[in-house]
């Protein structure tokens, strides 16, 4: 005898596989979108220069410089996560409470579209997340700390 999940196995391995193309998908949506920060970012660096010419000259290191442009990533990575991850969480809780996204068809069996949230799919986003940002984040602190003192 047969339990359900061994019924339904073709049907159980469809979805893993559309879970995991529309992680790959959303996850290149998102690497797109991480050149607004990289943009962003090499601005700040060209910007700032002047800036970070007089830290050279007091005597601030480049590894300082560096890690100053990829803390502000990091800040830009966990507060764009942050938000999102609490977004995602309230629409799929309010989902599972409400249904607020239906079929449209009245004789299925299910009326709403159904969602099930699991700890390991907010934690694979996050850290997507993360490790796009601070690689969209390592080139131009690299150019911020390439700044000569005597750019002043």
């Amino acid at each position: 005898m047969k339990d359900t999940d061994e019924q339904h196995a073709a049907i159980l391995r469809t979805i893993k596989i559309e879970k995991l193309f529309v992680f790959i998908t959303l996850t290149f949506i998102l690497a797109i979108a991480s050149f607004n920060i990289f943009f962003s970012l090499s601005m700040m660096a060209i910007e700032k220069k002047k800036d970070t010419a007089l830290l050279v000259a007091l005597g601030a290191p480049k590894s300082l410089l560096r890690r100053i442009f990829l803390k502000q990533g990091a800040l830009i990575a966990s507060t764009g996560a942050g938000i999102g991850l609490i977004l995602g969480f309230l629409i799929c809780f309010l989902q599972e409470q409400f249904g607020l996204v239906g079929f449209g068809v009245e004789s299925s069996i299910v009326e709403y579209y159904p969602v099930k949230m699991i700890w390991t799919d907010f934690l694979w986003t996050g850290i997507a997340v993360c490790i796009i940002t601070a690689l969209a984040s390592y080139r131009p602190a690299w150019i911020a700390s390439q700044v000569d003192a005597k750019g002043l």
